[in-house]
């Protein structure tokens, strides 16, 4: 009996590990990846984690499927998102450096808990070549000179936010470039500063939001929206100063932009505060604040119609607000323009540009011989000058708290 037990036990033992092995044969192999524990968002989407899942961002872009998330740890990545032979990303994906959510507001200090700083060594710039990709929280370009790279947005709904982006070498150029299939992008929150050309370029794009970025100390101008095509870009809530020679906003991208609530500071060695040009029609200009810029706060030119320029402060410089050329229908209302060379010049139209109900910096109106004069053709108004084919009338005697009161409170009006 016992020796029946003893065989019966063997068979058994014989039959499991046949079993194990045929199983075990059947498996595919696992990799290490595989083995590791993956953290899914309730949308479900992977959350990967640089350099712990994988050792450079490359990599983990190269594992991701589209909506995956990359977090990348603080730390320098040197000559990444980069394969030896493209610069693309090409994947809808959300890069996360270690300051995501936080905006650097003006700084390029490191911020709290280390950055993860992007530093480009051989010129070439980041490719967001796929549509929804968000970048967040990184450094692009070290302290050092020439060490930025320049991100270029080719598809749409594309996110910048919440990066410092500086030091861009001249094969690099810009801090962001977008190009015309990329619509509704967004580039908001960030630091742009020592861009060897533009901080924010576009060419012929529609629905994209510039939005509350500090930028100083680039190249060429800070922001400059071209191609006279494109339509409905938001330009507002910036912080622009430390310009050379060039001009805060340059805009001709086609009509309908909201340009608002920027805050330029020409410091006199600014050219213009803000351009508009030809095809930018049915623009609206309000709620900046501008001042000391060499030539005009705001200048209007090349055929740009319909623009409407209004609650904004404007001083210091050498034009309030500048229109040149063959110009129709500009509003220019419930401005505080003072302290300017001139206040409002148009030398080039015979079209009468509407500058009504607006602060000249001095209760009794606008001066020069084309302001406030009495009866007998003496000049008693004493703000800034007007020119010829400029319809002054109906001044404010005092200005506007264009913080406070939007549209302007009845009973202001004179």
């Amino acid at each position: 009996m016992k020796n029946t037990l003893t065989v019966l036990l063997a068979s058994l033992f014989v039959f499991m590990m046949i079993g194990c092995e045929n199983s075990l044969n059947s498996l595919e192999p696992i990799s290490v990846s595989q083995m590791a524990e993956k953290s899914i968002t309730a949308t479900g989407a992977v959350i990967i984690n640089v350099p712990n899942d994988y050792g450079t961002i490359q990599e983990a872009i190269d594992a991701a499927e589209d909506g995956d998330i990359i977090k990348v740890a603080a730390g320098t990545y040197t000559n990444d998102i980069w394969d030896g032979s493209s610069y693309r990303i090409e994947k809808s994906v959300t890069l996360l450096g270690a300051q995501a959510g936080v905006d650097p507001n003006g700084s390029t200090e490191e911020r709290e808990g280390g950055e993860t700083i992007l530093v480009r060594t051989n010129g070439v710039p980041y490719s967001l070549y796929a549509a929804d990709i968000t970048i967040d929280g990184f450094m692009i370009g070290s302290s050092g000179a020439n060490s930025g790279g320049r991100l270029i947005i080719s598809k749409n709904n594309t996110i910048i936010k919440n990066c410092i982006i500086q030091n861009t070498s001249t094969s690099a150029g810009h801090g962001v470039y977008i190009y015309p299939e990329a619509e509704k992008a967004v580039v908001e929150h960030n630091t742009f500063y020592n861009t060897a050309w533009e901080a924010i370029a576009s060419w012929q794009v529609s629905g994209a939001v510039i939005s509350c970025n500090h930028i100083s100390a680039s190249g060429q101008h800070a922001i400059q929206m071209m191609g006279h095509a494109g339509s409905n870009n938001e330009i507002s809530y910036n912080y622009i100063t430390g310009i050379d020679g060039k001009n805060a906003i340059q805009y001709w991208g086609g009509p309908g932009a909201t340009i608002s609530h920027n805050i330029i500071v020409g410091e006199g060695t600014m050219y213009d505060g803000i351009w508009l040009d030809k095809d930018a029609d049915g623009s609206i200009v309000s709620h900046n604040q501008i001042s000391n810029t060499i030539y005009a706060g705001i200048n209007v030119r090349g055929e740009c119609t319909n623009a409407t320029i209004k609650y904004n402060d404007v001083s210091g410089c050498g034009t309030g607000v500048d229109v040149v050329g063959t110009i129709t229908g500009t509003i220019i209302n419930f401005n505080n323009i003072y302290g300017n060379r001139m206040g409002v010049a148009n030398y080039y139209s015979t079209d009468i540009i509407d500058a009504t109900h607006n602060w000249w910096g001095h209760a009794s109106g606008p001066s020069g011989p084309d302001g406030r004069t009495n009866k007998k053709g003496k000049i008693i108004g004493k703000g800034d000058a007007v020119s010829a084919n400029v319809n002054w009338n109906s001044y404010l005697p005092q200005p506007i708290n264009h913080t406070k009161h939007d549209p302007v409170p009845p009973g202001l009006l004179k």
